[in-house]
């Protein structure tokens, strides 16, 4: 299970890097950032469309991530053991 969600990780981070790119190759939204050639730039668009992208890729790893876990959490986990109070565990130390 775990070498599927890191496959889906992969997949979904290329697609929005392929996104990101082509975004950047043809559009020109804004003013140019950067100048790397008399012919060409980064874009503010371009700036935004890397953003965006990595936005995406965090949030659907995030949610795959915690989504595999669900499974196994438990009390212990979660920081209390059955029986004992919340209270009782600040105590011990």
């Amino acid at each position: 299970m775990r070498l599927v969600r890191w496959i889906l990780c992969a997949v979904v981070a290329v697609l929005c890097a392929i996104v990101a790119l082509v975004v950047a190759a043809e559009t020109r939204i804004g003013p140019i950032i950067i100048q790397l050639s008399p012919n060409h730039g980064i874009h503010t668009g371009d700036v935004l469309a890397v953003m965006a992208a990595i936005a995406l890729i965090s949030m659907f790893t995030l949610a795959i991530w915690r989504s595999g876990d669900r499974g196994r959490s438990s009390s212990v986990s979660m920081g209390r053991r059955e029986g004992v109070a919340a209270d009782d565990l600040d105590r011990q130390g």
